[in-house]
Order: structure tokens, then C-alpha cells, then sequence
């Protein structure tokens, strides 16, 4: 009798890697990066939208992505050398002075933290940007020719902290560039809270548990008159 009490939905709680670019492979699983959030990598190489992502632990999700980012692409420049170089050495980006646009949608509501990376190119960089509303700082990326064996905050990557999620979407905004390039080579979700049921929900959750256990009650003293 309780089940009938709470909303049950189709969005997914779970945590996501995604990789943009299509020159270097996917990522090892064991590979966590900042996040150090090890499994499955989901490796975008188009524009416009990407169905049914894959979470951490491999299970396909019904998580859809759409990307913006207009008279661009997705690129990348030197091969695969290692995790490190698989995830920031290529990128999707804008034109010059352009901007550029995300959706993540169908995900569980609650709070997420999000690792974003910046590509491994002179003349990209992410840019300012905001989401869902929460503001984060451009980072310009690593020199191409630089050995990748470690990704520096700030510099390959930061972080955006406690970001509420409400409608089961992430919606990642650039602001106005000024110059270069923009663009990211990957992102982290991790979910770190789920919404607290309201009361009401509690409550009817305890009302429906009190009224089966004297109902249960009820029946077994019937049981003994008889």
C-alpha cells in the first residue's frame, strides 16, 4: 500500500563521463580523472543530440545530450598517448568568437557536482559559462606539446560545486566571448544528494504504514474469534 504513495519517475540516478572529440579513442573505465569517477565513458562526436548515455557503472540510461555550438565541430590534433591525452587532446568547439550550448536531460533531480575540461589547444578555451544558472570560470587548457601525466585545476580542469537539479535537466550556458575559440574536451557528472521527500509524502507514507499494520492487526484478531 505504500509504493502507491510515492512518485516514481523514469529519470535516472546516476553519475556520467563524457569525452567530447573524435580523434582520440574512448577512455580506459579504470580511468577516474579529476572526478577520480572510474567507469564507462560516453564518447560524443557529433553536434546535436546523443540518446540513451551510458553511466558509470554501464548501464544505458534514457540521459539524452544536445549540443550547441554553431558553425563548429568536434576535432582533435595529437594521438592517443594516454587516458589523460585521450580525454583533453580533443574537444568539441565554436568559431572564433562564437559560444556555445548543452542539455543534459532526463536526469535524477538533486545536487551535482561537475567536472569540466578544457582542450589541449592554443586556441580553445572553454570560456565562461553557467550552469543551471551557477557560474563557472574559463580554463585555457594545457600547451599541446606538453607531457600528459597529470591534469593541473585551473589549467586542464575545474569544478563546479552543488548544482541543483530540479526538472531533470543540466543546461550549460557560455556567456559573450571576447576572443579565441571555445569549446570543452569533457565532463564529469557526480550526483553527490538526492531531493528530500516532502512532508506530505512522509507523512502519507506513515499514515499508509500505520493504517496496513492495524488493518494486519484487525484481520489476525478476526482470525482468533472465529
Amino acid at each position: 500500500m505504500t509504493v502507491g504513495l510515492f512518485n516514481t519517475s523514469s529519470t535516472q540516478a546516476a553519475s556520467f563521463n563524457i569525452d567530447f572529440g573524435i580523434t582520440q579513442p574512448s577512455n580506459n573505465s579504470a580511468f577516474g580523472a579529476a572526478a577520480n569517477q572510474s567507469g564507462t565513458w560516453n564518447n560524443i562526436t557529433t553536434l546535436g543530440t546523443t540518446s540513451n548515455l551510458i553511466d558509470v557503472t554501464g548501464t544505458s540510461t534514457t540521459v539524452s545530450l544536445n549540443l550547441i555550438a554553431p558553425s563548429a565541430g568536434v576535432n582533435g590534433s595529437i594521438p592517443g598517448r594516454s587516458d589523460i591525452s585521450n580525454l583533453i587532446d580533443d574537444s568539441f568547439f565554436t568559431t572564433f568568437n562564437g559560444t556555445w550550448s548543452l542539455t543534459l536531460s532526463g536526469l535524477s533531480n538533486g545536487i551535482y557536482d561537475i567536472y569540466y575540461y578544457a582542450p589541449t589547444n592554443t586556441i580553445i578555451e572553454t570560456g565562461t559559462f553557467e550552469v543551471n544558472g551557477v557560474s563557472a570560470a574559463s580554463i585555457l587548457g594545457d600547451n599541446p606539446n606538453a607531457n600528459d601525466n597529470e591534469l593541473d585545476q585551473g589549467l586542464d580542469w575545474d569544478i563546479v560545486s552543488g548544482v541543483n537539479v530540479t526538472d531533470g535537466s543540466l543546461t550549460f550556458i557560455s556567456s559573450t566571448p571576447t576572443s579565441n575559440f571555445r569549446g570543452l574536451s569533457g565532463l564529469q557528472l557526480t550526483q553527490v544528494s538526492q531531493p528530500v521527500p516532502e512532508p506530505l509524502t512522509i507523512l502519507g507514507a506513515g499514515t499508509a504504514i500505520a493504517f496496513g499494520g492495524a488493518f494486519k492487526r484487525k484481520l489476525a484478531k478476526n482470525s482468533k474469534k472465529k
